[in-house]
Parts: structure tokens; sequence; C-alpha cells
């Protein structure tokens, strides 16, 4: 974390995502999640 409480690039993330269409974020959580299942993490 940065020393103000806020890590930059999470808070880049959250607001990239805040842009974005719910179906699309579920859609590539999904297939995040298949590939880390796939790769054993």
């Amino acid at each position: 974390m940065g020393g103000y409480g806020h890590d930059t690039k999470v808070m880049r993330k959250v607001i990239a995502l805040r842009k974005r269409e719910p179906d699309d974020i579920a859609e590539e959580g999904a297939v995040l999640d298949l590939y880390k299942q796939a790769l054993g993490m």
C-alpha cells in the first residue's frame, strides 16, 4: 500500500471497472478463475 493509505494501481483498476458493464466484469472474473484453477492456483 502507498504511504497515504491508497494503492494507486488498485485505485486505477477500481475506477476502470466502474466504467465497464457488470456482465463484462463477471465474464472476465470467471475466465480468470478458470485459468487459475487450470494452473493450480
